[in-house]
């Protein structure tokens, strides 16, 4: 993981320049080296870029050997992964400058010569020594009884994988650490309401995806395994479940609207008839109000579940914590009744009209919309009490 964040902190500051002689100035001789090298593929009479991976590779070259010199001298089995991966760099960097074109840098009037030593034995040695040093480790870690030492043996023997694919016992090993690490949670529904047992409550609570509720090292079941001990529980208990009787409210009011009665003889003011210019009366449109009386009537019937999400350590058989949960489902239903002239009549009245003769859902229809409602609360109950699990 070290060497992935130093690599990544490298990637990115590589991006940032834009040249090798600005990563010469931050420091960053491998950085400079990589520069150069791309461009003096492309024109390898570049002096600039000569005389840039020239100075970078050697300062390079020389502050790893001094650096893999203290930590050797320093004796700790904890730096073999570092000497390891400083061989590894000086062999890459090696490797890279020798793939060049010969190099001449004309002010000087000499060919660049790039040191350089042959680090494979070295190599190999730190290597062994560092799988050696990891492989003991985790199995020290492994041994020391918890799930967080588990847990970082599992990370120690996958860096012995590294080193080597097939490192002694490592595989087997690994998925002991692995398994031993892992927190395991059981989810449970206790049905202590008055439905019975066999309404497929269970099944519906239980029917839900818990790879998000899950990471690397806790995993969530619904259904109980025999090839593990859990190490939490979850339970939903219902407490009660009940649906309400059906009400009904009642809304009366008319409605007008004014509508064509055919034509009229056209008067004056005078009351004389009005008479065009060709001599006929003059015929203007008639119009009427039409009325209708609505019985607007609201039908509606609830439905309520009442449960407890326990968290349970099962290792100490200790309540953790409790979180109580009321889950609803409201059934509604708005129709309208019209006495009188339907064409006075809105068009929302008319809509209305159409509700008419709806049934209410079965009680264990209700109930179980409830319980779908109760089932996200749990699961969400469960994702703001991970903390538990650690």
């Amino acid at each position: 993981m070290k060497n992935f964040i130093i690599l990544f902190s490298s990637v990115l500051f590589f991006a940032s320049c834009a040249s090798s002689e600005k990563a010469l100035k931050h420091g960053d001789y491998n950085s400079a080296i990589e520069l150069a090298y791309k461009k003096l593929l492309r024109n390898p009479e570049n002096q600039e870029e000569i005389a840039n991976i020239e100075l970078a590779y050697n300062i390079a070259q020389e502050a790893d050997l001094r650096q893999i010199a203290f930590l050797k001298k320093e004796g700790n089995p904890q730096n073999y992964d570092q000497i390891y991966n400083l061989y590894m760099t000086i062999r890459r960097r090696q490797t890279r400058v020798k793939s060049l074109p010969d190099l001449f840098l004309k002010n000087n009037n000499r060919k660049v010569v790039f040191n350089t030593i042959d680090v494979d034995d070295e190599l190999i040695k730190s290597k062994q020594n560092a799988a050696a040093f990891s492989y003991a480790h985790a199995v020290q870690m492994l041994n020391n009884g918890t799930k967080e030492g588990a847990r970082k043996s599992y990370y120690e023997f996958m860096q012995v994988k590294q080193y080597y694919q097939n490192y002694k016992d490592v595989d087997s090993l690994t998925r002991v650490a692995r398994s031993k690490g892992m927190t395991y949670v059981i989810l449970k529904v206790q049905n202590k309401s008055r439905l019975p047992s066999n309404a497929g409550i269970e099944d519906e609570l239980m029917r839900i995806s818990t790879k998000d509720l899950g990471d690397e090292w806790i995993r969530f079941d619904t259904h109980e395994s025999n090839s593990f001990k859990y190490d939490y529980a979850v339970n939903l208990i219902i407490k009660n479940a009940d649906v309400g009787i059906p009400s009904r409210s009642l809304t009366d009011y008319n409605e007008n609207k004014v509508v064509p009665d055919g034509l009229d003889y056209q008067y004056d003011k005078e009351g004389n008839l009005v008479i065009d210019s060709a001599g006929h009366p003059i015929k203007v449109p008639k119009y009427k109000t039409i009325y209708c009386s609505v019985r607007e009537v609201l039908e509606q019937q609830g439905a309520v579940v009442n449960a407890l999400a326990e968290f349970v350590n099962l290792n100490h058989n200790q309540v953790l914590e409790t979180q109580l949960l009321t889950a609803e489902h409201r059934y509604e239903n708005r129709f309208a009744i019209v006495n009188g002239d339907l064409n006075a009549a809105s068009e929302q009245t008319i809509a209305l009209m159409r509700n008419a003769g709806a049934l209410p859902p079965p009680p264990e229809v209700m109930i179980n919309e409830c319980m779908k409602v109760l089932k996200d609360q749990n699961l969400n109950t469960i994702r703001t009490h991970r903390d538990l699990f650690e």
